[in-house]
């Protein structure tokens, strides 16, 4: 097969860039802004997305933190819905929230575990944590169907 001539255009041969050059905030054109906390901070749930933070942090503090407190937001409505309608509506708001939260987190959770670099059990159980939520979730359906 005959070589390719090379192109004009430099950044046709560069190599596409990996997750550790977005690593500092998540400027997909590669931009430092290190200095600017901000935008640090509000490029960290697109890192999360991608699963460049650490597995630990993406799991206990997204996945069970974020699972927990809606959980005990649509407890606390549902356990009101059957005296009041307007907890009912809630409660279906709620659970709406969860499931655009479910698909961020599980899908952050699915692509951490798969660039953890400790001991494979830990992925596992991870991706097997996201799983065991598509279940949770099923449950949690029926529960504000019924209302």
């Amino acid at each position: 097969m005959p070589h390719a001539l090379p192109s004009a255009n430099p950044r046709a041969e560069a190599p596409p860039p990996t997750p550790r050059d977005f690593q500092s905030c998540g400027d997909p054109n590669g931009a430092d802004h290190s200095g600017n906390r901000f935008l640090a901070i509000a490029a960290t749930p697109l890192r999360c997305w991608r699963g460049e933070l650490p597995l630990p942090v993406t799991y206990w503090v997204w996945g069970v933190g974020g699972n927990v407190a809606f959980a005990l937001l649509l407890w606390r409505a549902l356990a009101g819905a059957a005296r009041d309608k307007r907890e009912a509506r809630r409660a279906r708001q709620i659970y709406g929230v969860s499931l655009v939260w479910f698909v961020f987190v599980f899908g952050a959770i699915w692509r951490s575990a798969g660039r953890y670099q400790g001991p494979p059990l830990w992925a596992l159980l991870a991706r097997s944590g996201v799983s065991s939520g598509v279940l949770r979730m099923a449950v949690e359906f029926a529960l504000v169907a019924s209302v």
